[in-house]
């Protein structure tokens, strides 16, 4: 007996020590943050294709019938143009027709050669009770309205080179 004494005292020994040290198992739980909200991201719509137009073509654009030339008013000083003229990049022909038009009344002219060039020449005058001054001119070549113009001052001689397609 004294033997089992001799190992069972020193354990109730140990097991009493280890008891009043607090030596059990004991578990400690660390709280886990706070999740944090994970954003989802909206999602950018992709626009759709819109149909393209298809193009339009724009009606011609109708060439503007002169009206004939009113009475000349003999007391005022007519307003002169001259200048070259091309078609399509090329000297017109000698009488290629030129029309001056001015508050829509129309003088016709044609065109002549000069050292291998055309050219036209026309003094339009002012019309009886009319006011041409600082009107608009227009120009047409066979009948076809070019993009150059002028404008009509008394007395004047105004150099106009037009150039029809």
């Amino acid at each position: 007996m004294k033997k089992i004494a001799v190992v069972l005292i020193p354990l109730l020994v140990l097991v009493l020590v280890l008891g009043a040290l607090g030596c059990t198992k004991t578990v400690y739980v660390t709280p886990s943050p706070t999740p944090t909200p994970t954003v989802t991201p909206t999602p950018t719509p992709t626009p759709s294709p819109s149909p393209s137009p298809s193009p339009t073509i724009a009606p011609p654009t109708p060439t503007p019938t002169p009206m004939p030339p009113p009475t000349a008013d003999i007391g005022s000083r007519p307003c002169a143009f001259n200048g070259s003229v091309l078609l399509n990049g090329v000297t017109a022909p000698a009488g290629t027709s030129v029309t001056v038009i001015v508050a829509g009344y129309g003088y016709p002219t044609t065109t002549t050669m000069v050292s291998g060039a055309s050219h036209y020449y026309i003094a339009v005058p002012k019309a009886v009770g009319i006011t041409y001054e600082g009107q608009p001119v227009t120009f047409m070549v066979n009948n076809v309205l070019v993009t150059q113009t002028s404008t009509w001052t008394e007395g004047s001689n105004i150099t106009k080179n037009l150039t029809s397609p």
